[in-house]
């Protein structure tokens, strides 16, 4: 069901290291919320999205390790790398899911509704979860 569908997201950096490919995110903000992010690396999306950029990318010859982390832009601390283990595990399952889910789509089913918390509040597709139809105020 992804055949024709175009996956899109902008790297902030990449980087060839002795045997890795290393996918760098720049964040400012919390470092515990960053820490927090990669917890549950099945629930931190923004990672295996762009692990799975990459795998159509041409990238300069080298390793085939994928490795990747936000990097965390805090004034009142130095710079700190926070690791999204097994990127490139996560990136598939993430793209296995969202096959089931098109074709899911495909057979008519309805999709459960997604989304929580102040991310909402400034995500571009908001109107693909339906979340302001949800019962109750976004949480």
């Amino acid at each position: 069901p992804l055949a024709g569908l175009a996956l899109l997201g902008r790297l902030d950096r990449v980087d060839v290291a002795p045997g890795a490919r290393v996918l760098l995110d720049y964040k400012t903000g919390s470092l515990q919320s960053l820490k927090d992010k990669v917890a549950d690396p099945l629930e931190d999306t923004q990672l295996a999205v762009y692990a799975a950029l990459m795998q159509g990318a041409e990238l300069p010859a080298g390793p085939p390790a994928l490795q990747a982390a936000y990097l965390a832009l805090d004034e009142s601390r130095e710079l700190a790398a926070v690791q999204h283990p097994e990127v490139e595990l996560s990136a598939a399952l993430m793209l296995q899911g969202l096959s089931e889910d098109l074709g899911a789509l495909h057979r008519g089913q309805p999709l459960p509704a997604l989304g929580e918390g102040p991310v909402c509040d400034y995500c571009e597709m908001r109107g693909l979860c339906r979340r302001d139809d949800w019962a109750g105020e976004a949480l």
